[in-house]
């Protein structure tokens, strides 16, 4: 619980006791009378970071061994044993570990024929598996396409590949660890979208390259070139790719200039995810970071750190994983799934917690950088794992504002069509669990290191619209020693 200490003046600084909070609150005639109207308020929380209990019910969602991590091929099975003992727990979380890998929920996806084309003819200028987009190859594939698709809704006669969560959500750690739940920040989601998509284009006849964007045409060079100089390799994309000429739905894949721009400006590990041929579009760019998927707090722990609810997403318009789930089922613009029908996931996803990290912190400045976070951080970060407790404006918090018109590009409440959220126009603070495995920081991905957060090698300046690394300096006027403290201690949680 939050207790006030004193009712009078501005905030200071927070600190926390041991993770449990004993203050009583001083009555009214507690209060010396002489204190002046300046006085300091002392507020105590709640230790944002307990000792996690948690079970991961005897599976690996991190480790070095990929296979391990996808239970040595166990998961294909998984749902059809849970359908078979629906009140097993363990074989729910199992069934829901493998809808995160593979399950495609019956989206809108990728033809299978021109996945499966790129993905295998072009291995040189890709690598195996799009490793060169980031991707990381399944071992259990006949196929050998990435981790990261399932079935999705058919397209006429052919068949098409969903992203699962596992495309964005599953990559590897620095240390060179596996983790389900760790944004692939090395996905170059906006590339691969322009092979699947614009190569096809660009070779047929009548393109002009004069009416594209000369960066996304720069990204498929290679690839064009190599289709021109192979003769049968452009025969057999023809062959491979012919049903999907009769298919009246393909002119969805259709992408503008405009879009073609956007994909050609993403950092890996970022995307706009409402934009063209995805089914909602807020026909605005905003460009956000992948998002960890560890720690999202379970209605125990809102309660406990007297959040108003889970608060998921950047602007925190997502109140709890099965509405978040939800919003994946509607991006993806499933029909068939129920939201009951991805329990398993969403118990899945609450099991995933951060893996800790293996380098050895000096334990001395860990505790000094615990004692400035708890002095100068928790007034923000003082919800379960650091995140906040209510929202911000950007202008309080200084970083690009683009986002405040995600869903509603008019900033009139009124959420575009299918979509169920309420715009709130406002950033919060992140969890920051796992934060030494992160290396894209703001919500636009836009700061590489917790070093370039807290303004070690100098002030951040970059105020590129939607893509810049400035506000959130915090910290950046502390002392180096200061800063290496902060730093520490925040590897640790």
């Amino acid at each position: 619980m939050l207790w006030l200490l004193l009712a009078c003046g501005a905030p200071s600084k927070s600190q926390f006791a041991d993770g449990v909070d004993s203050t009583e609150p001083l009555e009214d005639e507690e209060v010396d009378s002489s204190i002046e109207d300046t006085a300091v308020v002392e507020v105590e929380y709640l230790d944002p970071f307990p000792s996690d209990m948690s079970s991961d019910f005897g599976l690996t969602n991190t480790g070095f061994i990929l296979e391990e991590v996808l239970e040595y091929g166990a998961l294909e099975n998984a749902c059809e044993l849970y359908a078979e003992f629906p009140d097993d727990e363990d074989l729910k979380i199992r069934c829901g570990k493998a809808m995160f890998f593979y399950e495609g929920f019956g989206g809108v996806g990728i033809p299978q024929p021109l996945l499966d084309f790129v993905n295998t003819k072009f291995t040189d200028e890709l690598g195996e598996g799009f490793a060169e987009y980031g991707m990381i190859q399944d071992p259990y594939s006949e196929k050998g396409r990435p981790i990261g698709y399932g079935a999705g809704a058919p397209i006429g006669s052919v068949d098409t590949l969903a992203y699962s969560c596992a495309s964005c959500h599953f990559g590897q750690l620095p240390d060179g660890r596996y983790s389900v739940g760790m944004a692939n920040y090395d996905y170059e989601t906006g590339k691969q979208f322009l092979a699947l998509m614009l190569l096809p284009q660009s070779v047929m006849p009548g393109f002009n390259d004069d009416e594209h964007d000369p960066e996304a045409l720069a990204v498929i060079e290679p690839l064009r070139q190599k289709l021109w100089g192979n003769p049968l390799l452009f025969a057999q994309m023809g062959w491979d790719l012919l049903p999907l000429l009769w298919q009246s739905d393909m002119s969805a894949a259709e992408i503008t200039r405009d879009v073609e721009t956007a994909y050609a400006s993403w950092r890996s590990g970022t995307m706009d995810v409402f934009i063209p041929p995805l089914p909602l579009d807020d026909e605005t760019h905003i460009v956000s970071k992948i998002p960890t998927l560890w720690s999202i707090p379970n209605a125990v722990e809102q309660e406990t750190y007297e959040m108003p609810d889970a608060m998921l997403s950047w602007t925190g318009g997502s109140p709890n994983l099965n509405h978040f789930v939800s919003g994946f089922l509607a991006l993806g613009d499933s029909s068939d799934w129920t939201l009951e029908d991805v329990q398993p996931l969403v118990a899945y996803l609450e099991t995933l917690k951060a893996p800790e990290s293996l380098d050895t912190e000096y334990p001395a400045q860990v505790e000094a950088g615990r004692d400035l976070f708890n002095l100068e951080c928790l007034d923000c970060h003082n919800g379960y794992q650091g995140s906040s407790r209510e929202l911000f404006s950007f202008e309080e918090i200084g970083t690009d504002h683009q986002m405040q018109y995600i869903l509603d590009p008019d900033l009139d409440g009124v959420p575009i069509a299918g979509v169920d959220a309420q715009p709130t126009h406002q950033i919060k603070a992140p969890r920051l669990t796992g934060v030494w495995a992160k290396t894209r920081l703001l919500h636009n991905g836009s700061v590489d290191s917790l070093e370039e957060l807290f303004c070690i090698n100098g002030e951040r300046n970059d105020d590129t619209p939607i893509f810049g690394n400035v506000g959130h300096v915090y910290g950046c006027d502390w002392s180096e020693q200061e800063k290496r403290d902060i730093i520490a201690f925040l590897r640790t949680i």
